[in-house]
């Protein structure tokens, strides 16, 4: 990951907070919602961008979040991170150096139909945002970022994400039409 210089880190690393607390408020799940793509973001963002149905895959089957409020949750998330069509996958984070040829897309195209979407972080510095666990709020006040994961935490997740979204794809009908694992 990219480190963003300690100057930049005050005025951007607060803007990234705004966003990521505005998003927090779409529902009383949405926080931890956030919390996760957050991380989801920082784990996979650094390569390359990750299908929307590969996001909301990942996320905790407690979650229990419905279609609208992801939708919604992307939606209040798009300060921070670039959706681009499936077709044209750059979507990688920007640095300061580098120019993207990715499609930025409308919020009209999110409702409806985000699978044909994949998602990433906008710019680099975001990753570095996500990855610190506190950044500068003024010039003089450092603050713990209430979006950090330890990295060991955030490796168990996708691990454990990885696993459900195994387990769930190796269901298949039986041949009575009831579900088996295929093993």
């Amino acid at each position: 990951v990219l480190r963003a210089s300690e100057q930049t880190d005050t005025g951007i690393f607060a803007m990234y907070a705004t966003v990521l607390e505005d998003a927090s408020k779409v529902s009383d799940s949405a926080g931890r919602i956030v919390q996760s793509l957050v991380e989801i973001l920082l784990a996979t963002s650094v390569h390359s961008a990750l299908p929307i149905s590969g996001l909301r895959a990942f996320l905790s089957p407690s979650l229990q979040i419905s279609a609208d409020e992801f939708d919604q949750v992307i939606l209040r998330l798009k300060p921070v991170i670039r959706l681009a069509p499936l077709a044209r996958a750059e979507c990688t984070p920007k640095t300061n150096e580098s120019s993207s040829n990715s499609v930025d897309v409308d919020s009209r195209d999110i409702p409806g139909d985000s699978s044909s979407l994949v998602a990433g972080a906008y710019h680099a510095s975001f990753l570095d945002f996500a990855g610190s666990s506190t950044f500068l709020r003024t010039d003089e006040e450092s603050v713990k970022n209430p979006y950090w994961t330890a990295p060991g935490d955030i490796q168990r997740s996708m691990a454990v994400g990885c696993l459900q979204i195994m387990k769930d794809g190796a269901r298949v009908k039986g041949p009575s039409g009831g579900s088996s694992t295929g093993l």
